[in-house]
């Protein structure tokens, strides 16, 4: 359910229990050098304490001060990809020591720390990367912005970046917001969820032509439409910015009947900034008590 691209937003604003020795998915590309993994104690045989172990001596044999290969975009890439792998299989409270360390280190150099910071936003925060985590940008983002020791302008939009992380994420109540559906009716998202188990959420632009494309493949999903005939599923598309209200109902009606949709008024979700759109089309899943069980989905 991937989509490579996104529409640029509108909005002003800048801004598991696997063997942890095992779980380096990503693999060595050409002649890149990595980093040995740690060995782990034979006396740890739980995953999650083997993971946490791997994820805190990740980084000891490179010294980030003096090694060249600090400064080696290919090999930080390389090895943050490795690290990653093992950093998703670890327990939340370790993952950020490790963080927290690795992050501490690389400011031995700053321009070592410049490259790391690099390899973490492209990774972790690019719309279009393919190993894009929120979860784990937000380990980084925590510590980024309250490091007295990292630059400031960075300290600030870690700051910015990690209030708009921390909004709507999975787990947590969607916040509810209004808007007007194509009967004039005004709804709330709360009282929209009711009597489907999952919804869709899908924030989308009239003039966006990812958005165009997205909506057509998801009104062609024959699994999708009998998920929604049997009202397990159903599709909240809305636009959250203050878009002309004949060119939205213009747009509104060549969407499948079966979709409830609608604009917010005066844009208020993308000018109160209650959902994170970064891009569109941005899309939640929610299930019926309004927990997001998914957060800026591809499709």
């Amino acid at each position: 359910m991937a989509c490579a691209t996104a529409c640029a937003s509108r909005s002003a604003s800048s801004g598991g229990a696997k063997e942890a020795d095992s779980a380096t998915a990503a693999p060595a590309s050409g002649d890149v050098a990595t980093l040995p993994l740690p060995a782990v104690p034979a006396e740890m045989t739980e995953p999650a304490d083997r993971a946490s172990f791997v994820t805190a001596h990740f980084w000891d044999a490179l010294d980030f001060g003096s090694d060249p290969q600090a400064l080696d975009s290919a090999f930080m890439e390389q090895n943050f990809a490795n690290f990653l792998s093992v950093l998703a299989v670890t327990p939340s409270e370790q993952a950020q020591h490790a963080v927290d360390n690795l992050l501490s280190r690389s400011l031995e150099r700053p321009e070592a720390f410049d490259i790391l910071w690099w390899v973490t936003t492209h990774y972790l925060d690019d719309p279009n990367s393919p190993m894009r985590d929120e979860e784990l940008l937000i380990l980084f983002l925590r510590h980024a912005s309250a490091d007295n020791n990292i630059p400031e302008a960075t300290r600030q939009r870690s700051a910015f970046r990690l209030t708009q992380a921390l909004k709507n994420r999975r787990g947590t109540t969607g916040a509810d917001f209004r808007f007007i559906g194509r009967d004039g009716t005004e709804s709330t998202l709360h009282r929209a969820l009711r009597g489907a188990a999952q919804t869709i959420v899908m924030f989308y632009d009239p003039d966006c032509e990812v958005c165009a494309d997205v909506e057509k493949r998801l009104a062609s999903d024959q699994e999708l439409n009998s998920r929604i005939k049997s009202g397990e599923v159903q599709i909240l598309a809305i636009d959250p910015f203050d878009t002309d209200p004949e060119e939205w109902s213009r747009h509104a009606a060549t969407l499948p009947a079966q979709w409830t949709v609608g604009r917010s008024p005066g844009g208020e979700v993308d000018e109160k900034e209650i959902y994170d759109i970064r891009a569109t089309p941005t899309i939640y899943i929610l299930d019926s008590a309004g927990t997001v069980i998914g957060k800026d989905v591809a499709f």
